[in-house]
């Protein structure tokens, strides 16, 4: 019988000692699997990397959420597994790690077969890919509304932006629209969808499929739909500036308000996008695409259209927006509409 005791007293602090290990473990690898930031300060934050827009580290902290930070203020970073895409200011691109260096305000990129010791303040864009689908989106959705008396007449916009990463591949999805409202009709003035993808070939050069949806009632344009093929080059010329430019050839459908339809439309699309980013308080990011249309089917017509976006951070996740829209047509589809529309749109931002 006391056999039989100690027997089970053992067992028990075998499973007790085995449940202690087990614990042990899994902190040890939870920990293992988390990025690291040390701060110039002396601070350390613990957590997980998620991008690097010029001069701001975007990092999910594992005590306080989403935070960001500074690259000015980071001494140097290690993250835990290698699934990091790394441009840097001299058009080098790195799939890796980054592993601290005892150099403050360095850090050491590591590849499958290399090390690079790099000044942090020279990596342009950073990216975290996984395999989950879902960890690589992110975006923002926006929307305002205005009402006048004396018209009668209330403007309902509206936005959203969604962008998904991998290791070579980025694929976003932009929206916008704006509604007239009456006592009596609804009327969807201005509608825009796009979809772009967008492969790294070599570098900063970029394989670009485009596909966009349009409705413009003040170039009575009903609805079009242009599909484009271009190559793209990112250029980068701060820590705080950069631009895309991209050409290519694209085709277009189109029906006018009064029902008349162009089947095929060859165009060849010429254009370029530029990103300011400011990170003193407030936060505050300028985006401005321009593209022009140069028509080879309808020969001299010409398209242009302008979009100019200002976020200004007003507290966390929240912003207030500013867009500012032009679009040219030499040849609208009605010969009596409007050759020009223009405005600008009002609204609060939220990032996700």
């Amino acid at each position: 019988m006391k056999a039989r005791k100690k027997i089970n007293l053992i067992i028990r602090q075998l499973v007790l000692f085995l449940f202690l290990l087990g614990s042990i473990s899994v902190s040890a690898s939870e920990n293992s699997q988390r990025d690291t930031v040390y701060l110039r300060n002396g601070e350390i934050v613990i957590g997980e990397i998620k991008e690097l827009r010029i001069g701001m580290l975007s990092f999910d902290s594992k005590d306080v959420g989403l935070i960001s930070l500074k690259i000015s203020k980071i001494k140097t970073i290690n993250s835990s597994s290698d699934t990091l895409r790394i441009e840097t200011a001299n058009k080098e691109i790195y799939f890796g790690a980054l592993k601290p260096s005892e150099k403050a305000g360095w850090v050491y990129i590591v590849t499958a077969s290399h090390r690079h010791l790099i000044e942090i303040g020279n990596i342009n864009s950073l990216l975290s890919f996984h395999k989950n689908f879902w960890n690589d989106l992110s975006g923002n959705i926006s929307s305002g509304f205005s009402y006048s008396h004396s018209s009668g007449i209330g403007q309902l916009n509206f936005s959203l932006s969604v962008v998904y990463t991998a290791k070579r591949f980025g694929l976003s999805m932009t929206g916008s629209g704006i509604a007239s409202i009456d006592t009596s009709t609804f009327s969807r003035d201005r509608e825009d969808l796009n979809i772009t993808g967008l492969y790294n070939v070599k570098n900063m050069w970029y394989a670009v499929l485009m596909f966009e949806y349009q409705r413009n009632l003040q170039l009575s344009i009903s609805r079009r739909f242009q599909q484009l093929g271009a190559a793209g080059y990112k250029f980068v010329f701060s820590q705080n500036f950069q631009t895309l430019g991209i050409a290519g050839l694209g085709i277009s459908q189109e029906r006018s308000t009064t029902g008349v339809d162009e089947n095929f439309l060859l165009e060849m699309p010429m254009g370029f996008s530029l990103d300011f980013y400011k990170f003193s308080k407030p936060n505050m990011q300028i985006s401005s695409q321009h593209i022009f249309y140069v028509g080879f089917t309808q020969w001299g017509r010409v398209r242009y259209d302008a979009n100019t976006t200002l976020n200004w951070e007003l507290f966390k996740d929240f912003s207030f927006s500013l867009t500012l829209y032009l679009d040219y047509d030499s040849q609208p589809p009605d010969p009596t509409a409007g050759k020009m529309d223009y405005g600008t749109v009002v609204g609060l931002t939220y990032k996700f």
